[in-house]
Formats: C-alpha cells, structure tokens, sequence
C-alpha cells in the first residue's frame, strides 16, 4: 500500500511489515510483536487509516500499527468487539 509518494509498504509470511523508501531505493523492516514475542503469521492484507495507522490483516488476527512508533497492537479473534471498541 502507497502511504504516500515517497513510501511503500508490503507484508510477509513470517510476519514482518517492510517499508520502501523510493526516494532512496531502501527498505526498512519492522517484525509484528505480540507480547513482547515476534509473530510470525503471514500479512494478507494492509489498510492506511489516517497519516500514520496501519491495519494489517494477518493470519491470526488484526494488527493496528502505528507508522512513527514502530509500535504493534494485535486483536485476537477471542476478544469480544467491545474490547476492541474500547480500544479504537
């Protein structure tokens, strides 16, 4: 997905979000952690929320990932949609 001009960014199968940097032809990796542990389930798919919240649709649940922290939140399919609401 196109965060902007200058940026790309793409999922793995072993769980790691990579950004592209056109500008200087480099790419910066960034392993999803749940836990404190680094998640290896493939990314299927990355949405842009706003200028710096990325979700990513993984295979064993939802990440929200925040662009200028580096910082992951994973959604696990046993919490009720009312935790995640709280949370958003």
């Amino acid at each position: 997905i196109k965060e902007s001009p200058k940026f790309i960014w793409m999922g793995s199968n072993g769980g790691i979000l990579n950004k592209y940097d056109k500008q200087k032809g480099e790419f910066q990796s960034y392993p999803i952690k749940h836990k404190g542990q680094k998640w290896n389930h493939v990314i299927w798919d990355i949405e842009l929320d706003g200028d710096s919240i990325l979700w990513l649709a993984m295979e064993r649940g939802v990440v929200k990932f925040n662009t200028n922290s580096g910082e992951s939140l994973v959604f696990l399919p046993t919490e009720t949609n009312q935790e995640i609401k709280d949370i958003l």
